[in-house]
């Protein structure tokens, strides 16, 4: 299903563990319930589509567009990120632990930094715990109740042979007291 158009298509509850999606176009697809554990959805199209309760656990996000969509209780733990787009998404009581936001990508004029970006995204009482953060952009994001215990903000890696310190992005993100966030930080 490889660059498959299911645009607006009714997925709802559909099984498709392990399925390759990659370049597929998803936009304003219905997936509430969807089990796509381990699915390759790699420069996939999901934009303004409806995920709600779906499992993506373990699944290849990298450069997906998620714009608009509604992920409230999706379950995106150990999921690979880099580049993915999250913008504007909710994503309200959602499990990212363990996932991984961005990584060192080799390119054609050497490495950079690949990161998701979850700019204005509602990340409320999301679980976001011990994920790998650093690099990722959250400005403007909502992130009341999240849990990011054991969450890395910032690192140190090699690009093109040089040690450089990146952070995740926090700029006006909105948080409140139930907020948990990794020892020894303070927003």
């Amino acid at each position: 299903m490889s660059g498959a158009d299911l645009g607006g298509a009714d997925l709802s509850g559909a099984d498709l563990r392990g399925a390759i999606l990659a370049g597929a176009a998803l936009y304003g697809a219905t997936l509430d319930g969807a089990r796509l554990n381990g699915a390759n959805l790699y420069q996939a199209s999901v934009d303004s589509a409806i995920l709600a309760g779906a499992d993506l656990s373990g699944a290849n996000l990298r450069e997906a567009t998620f714009t608009g969509c509604n992920l409230d209780h999706a379950n995106l733990s150990d999921t690979r990120l880099p580049d993915a787009v999250f913008s504007g998404a909710v994503l309200t009581d959602a499990n990212l632990s363990h996932a991984i936001f961005s990584e060192v990508a080799a390119g054609d004029d050497g490495e950079r930094l690949s990161a998701a970006d979850f700019r204005g995204a509602d990340l409320s009482r999301a679980d976001l715990s011990s994920a790998y953060l650093a690099g990722a952009e959250f400005q403007g994001a909502n992130l009341a109740g999240a849990n990011l215990t054991g969450a890395v903000l910032a690192a140190t890696v090699q690009l093109n042979g040089q040690a450089q310190e990146i952070q995740a992005r926090l700029d006006d993100i909105a948080f409140d007291g139930e907020t948990r966030w990794p020892d020894g930080f303070g927003p």
